[in-house]
């Protein structure tokens, strides 16, 4: 952080945090992106993102999901893994305060005195680490509150955003683009599962080859648009009549 926090840097920082969450389409990216700048503007050497919070025993501890690890070293090399940790730093709303028992339990590579709890609503927690509080006339936790509701919301789009793409990469490597008819890597798989079905059960399996006259003909004669859309339309006749939807 080049200067210390004050009323008039505010606004300069609203719109950079702003600017980040707004860039993103994907979780990882979003969050790890939001931190370093959340690092640079409070001047918090240390930042993470704790995600599935899990109390455990006593509810002095919990268990919870390191997503992001910027800063210090050690931490960095348990990304990915969960991790347990003191339920002051992680339970509750947004604080600031000096902990240093707790934050020594976290084994960070060097050691820090207070943290900066900023809950992210139906995800998880950052928590920025350091060895003082900074010197600032803003209130850290108000300042930032606005920022955490749109990182939220964020996150939830991205979310939506990634299963889409994923539901339409699904349909590309399994079914056929035009007709909307499972491909031949599907048939092949569910013909080989149904088969694997039929020895188990010593049931029968009857395979239906569905032939177009004269297709060839009426692609030479008419185009390749034309016999695509005949082909569209018998999709649709066997997806209706033949493979009807279940009420």
């Amino acid at each position: 952080m080049a200067e210390l926090l004050n009323r008039q840097h505010a606004l300069a920082i609203l719109y950079d945090l702003a600017l980040t969450i707004g860039s993103e389409v994907s979780v990882a990216p979003l969050l790890t992106k939001t931190l370093q700048r959340l690092m640079y503007h409070t001047g918090f050497p240390v930042g993470l993102v704790f995600s599935e919070v899990v109390p455990v025993d006593d509810g002095a501890w919990v268990e919870a999901h390191l997503d992001v690890s910027i800063g210090d070293y050690v931490l960095a090399r348990r990304k990915g893994e969960r991790l347990c940790v003191p339920a002051g730093l992680v339970m509750g709303g947004a604080a600031l305060e000096a902990a240093p028992e707790q934050i020594a339990q976290l084994a960070t590579r060097k050691p820090q005195h207070v943290f900066l709890r900023l809950p992210i609503k139906n995800h998880g927690v950052m928590l920025l680490l350091g060895s003082a509080v900074p010197v600032t006339e803003l209130s850290l936790t108000g300042l930032l509150a606005p920022v955490m509701d749109q990182l939220a919301t964020s996150i939830t789009l991205c979310n939506s955003y990634e299963r889409d793409v994923q539901h339409r990469l699904e349909r590309l490597a399994y079914y056929d683009p035009m007709t909307g008819l499972p491909n031949g890597t599907l048939f092949a798989n569910s013909l080989r599962q149904a088969m694997t079905n039929a020895q188990r059960g010593g049931t029968w399996l009857a395979v239906i080859y569905l032939d177009v006259d004269d297709f060839k003909a009426l692609n030479d004669r008419l185009g390749a648009y034309a016999g695509d859309l005949l082909l569209g339309a018998l999709a649709a006749v066997i997806l209706i009549r033949v493979c009807p939807k279940p009420p």
